[in-house]
């Protein structure tokens, strides 16, 4: 008995050593076409990352282009703005003051009592005719009534009630208006 175990040991072993053998000659046939399955595996890889450089790189190039344009479209931005707020503000200036200080023609309205209504007369038969004086007379002689730093004719009192009435500009628009008529 101890025979026959000893042949199936030794059949056993045999056997062990034909499949250790033909499982090293599958692994060398199988070789080749790892490392040809490993190159291939490299070789797309390697194409992988150079794709995805240049992917990166153009992404680059979109942020810096698109950075660009955004910086031009806010400076364009800020020019439109400047150019809208000055266009705004000198509108609203010009509708303000035409509505803030009346026509020199409302204005002399009140002075045509006296002066007539083309400065054409003496003011209650004493001061000169303002018909024909130039718009800077005018305005120097109202600022001096104003201040009360005139009286001629003796109508400095009653010139200095008329004019305090009156702003600057509201002398500016008068005197234009009477050196006119």
């Amino acid at each position: 008995m101890k025979l026959v175990i000893l042949a199936l040991v030794a059949l056993l072993f045999t056997a062990c050593e034909n499949s250790g053998s033909q499982s090293n000659e599958k692994k060398s046939e199988s070789v080749p076409a790892s490392t040809e399955v490993s190159k291939k595996v490299d070789e797309v890889a390697i194409k992988s990352k150079g794709l995805a450089l240049d992917a990166s790189d153009n992404a680059k190039k979109v942020v810096l282009k698109t950075e660009k344009v955004a910086s031009d479209l806010s400076a364009k931005a800020v020019v439109v703005s400047k150019n809208m707020t000055t266009e705004v503000v000198s509108k609203a200036k010009a509708i303000v003051s035409s509505t803030n200080s009346p026509s020199g023609e409302k204005l002399f309205k009140s002075c045509a009592g006296c002066h007539g209504s083309h400065g054409e007369k003496h003011a209650l038969g004493k001061s000169e005719i303002i018909k024909g004086w130039s718009a800077d007379k005018i305005q120097t002689a109202l600022n001096a009534y104003k201040t009360g730093a005139r009286n001629k004719h003796g109508m400095g009192m009653i010139m200095k009630g008329q004019a305090s009435k009156l702003s600057s500009s509201d002398i500016k628009e008068l005197s234009k208006y009477i050196s006119k008529l």
